[in-house]
């Protein structure tokens, strides 16, 4: 959780939406501070999404097994590479 994050821990609930709809509601688009102006039966799976897209989430696995497998001073020479190509922009 982060510091700054405003909504309650609702981690350990489970939520459903009660109400879909695909006009504009003024309610939540206060209540969210004018991030979401519409909870309609195409957004909904997006905003309730608790894991990522699985494309995304192959990826990220391959990239913490590829980490992994790296031995220390490879990391090391990868991170001052890195580094250096950010430097150079």
């Amino acid at each position: 959780m982060l510091s700054h994050d405003k909504s309650p821990p609702l981690r350990n609930l489970t939520v459903l939406p009660l109400l879909l709809s695909p006009d504009r509601d003024e309610e939540l688009l206060r209540l969210t501070e004018g991030r979401v102006s519409t909870f309609s039966h195409d957004l909904v799976p997006d905003y309730l999404r608790t894991k990522p897209e699985p494309d995304v989430e192959r990826q990220m696995i391959q990239m913490e097994h590829k980490a992994a497998n790296l031995a220390y001073e490879s990391a090391q020479v990868c991170v001052c590479k890195c580094q250096s190509t950010r430097m150079a922009l």
